[in-house]
């Protein structure tokens, strides 16, 4: 028999019984398949038939109600006293509107998890913030149901897989694309089980660490700020892998086709020069296919949300989801994460200093060669044969 090449999990397959933070990771591995070669045409795009109540009504409200909770009480709050001051009642009655509309969303919601028991135990965030209670946290209801309603697949190569049991280097998980919303790092207990028994913490935009609810519920899952000092001090502690939207805000705006996906990696080599600095770390290249299907951007063809939303580092885009809802839910596509070759850096002798350019170039290469193949191995199995991937 060849020996096993690729390995992937079904995450919607996993039972309620196994999907808990005291379930050992062996558990999980033995739900993985394997193959001396990529799966074959189409098999990690095929779609499981799922009933209405309650998954995809927990995530149409869900989607919904965590997009409105990040621009609405900003907008309504400066928005509702501008309107005022210049006398504006209309915008005022159109602000007045977007709040019922949370309320809504947010008393609906919150019916739904309370009459299927998801405002208890493991399906709710609780606890201190420590990673403890950070790896309880990640396996709030809302991520558990993302799986599901996406068909969520990790694919993954032999050289990243733990079994038999070892324990590799503090990794690097480098995701892309963005897409209005990175789905595959809602699977935040796959990433903190599967490959090694660290918690695995997600870098999110500064900005949302303010917001209310928001910012405490990133918090309550052991996400950290995505700056440099933050992933820094993560990776020297050792106790914690990273992970990272690597293309970020710019990521949304780039151009998906029909026959085309785009990385917006080139410039991204900072993430490297801090793995280099760090030394000794792994990093993981991922191409989330999927992603950039789920909703529709709607950009404006000068190009002004994009500018701003780079400048101020923080989204400003508008999109429509399924049944074409403005700021809604996601349409029901799947999700397949697909990891490529780990890419290990050496050791710095002088963590002090910075790594020189023709270093951090050389590995940044790497990286992106990296990318490029695993997009190109697993293409083919996500049904997407045709496409080829742009880098920007």
């Amino acid at each position: 028999m060849a020996a096993a090449r690729f390995y992937m999990l079904d995450l919607s397959l996993i039972p309620a019984s196994e999907y808990t933070p005291d379930t050992p990771a062996e558990a999980w591995h033995a739900r993985a398949v394997s193959a001396p070669a990529p799966f074959p045409r189409g098999s990690l795009a095929a779609m499981a038939p799922l009933a209405f109540f309650p998954v995809q009504l927990e995530r149409v409200l869900g989607y919904s109600l965590y997009f409105a909770l990040n621009f609405v009480p900003m907008v309504a709050v400066y928005g509702y006293a501008a309107a005022w001051a210049l006398q504006l009642p209309w915008v005022r009655f159109a602000l007045l509107c977007m709040g019922a509309y949370v309320i809504v969303l947010y008393a609906a919601y919150t019916m739904l998890c309370r009459a299927c028991g998801w405002h208890k135990g493991q399906w709710s965030y609780q606890g201190p913030r420590d990673a403890r209670s950070a790896r309880r946290n990640q396996y709030a209801i809302g991520e558990r149901n993302t799986q599901i309603y996406h068909n969520m697949r990790f694919v993954w190569p032999a050289a990243l897989d733990p079994t038999p049991a070892r324990e590799s280097p503090p990794t690097l998980f480098c995701v892309v694309p963005h897409g209005v919303l990175p789905l595959g790092a809602l699977a935040y207990p796959i990433f903190s089980k599967l490959f090694s028994s660290r918690l695995c913490r997600w870098t999110a935009a500064p900005v949302l660490f303010s917001l209310p609810i928001v910012g405490g519920l990133l918090g309550a899952i052991g996400s950290i700020p995505a700056k440099s000092e933050a992933i820094t001090k993560t990776l020297v502690e050792g106790s914690s892998d990273v992970g990272i939207i690597l293309d970020g805000i710019a990521g949304m705006f780039e151009e998906m086709g029909p026959d085309m996906e785009t990385a917006h990696v080139l410039s991204r080599t900072g993430i490297i020069a801090i793995a280099l600095k760090v030394g000794n770390v792994q990093i993981v290249p991922v191409y989330a296919f999927g992603h950039s299907q789920a909703w529709e951007i709607l950009q404006d063809r000068f190009g002004l949300m994009r500018r701003l939303s780079t400048w101020l580092n923080v989204s400003l885009v508008l999109f429509i989801g399924r049944w074409f809802w403005p700021f809604g839910p996601a349409r029901r596509l799947p999700v397949t994460l697909a990891f490529g070759e780990p890419l290990l850096v050496p050791s710095n002798p002088d963590p002090t200093a910075k790594p020189s350019p023709a270093l951090v170039e050389e590995y940044h290469k790497k990286f992106v060669q990296g990318l490029v193949e695993t997009f190109d191995t697993h293409k083919d199995s996500f049904g997407w044969g045709h496409k080829r991937l742009l880098l920007t």
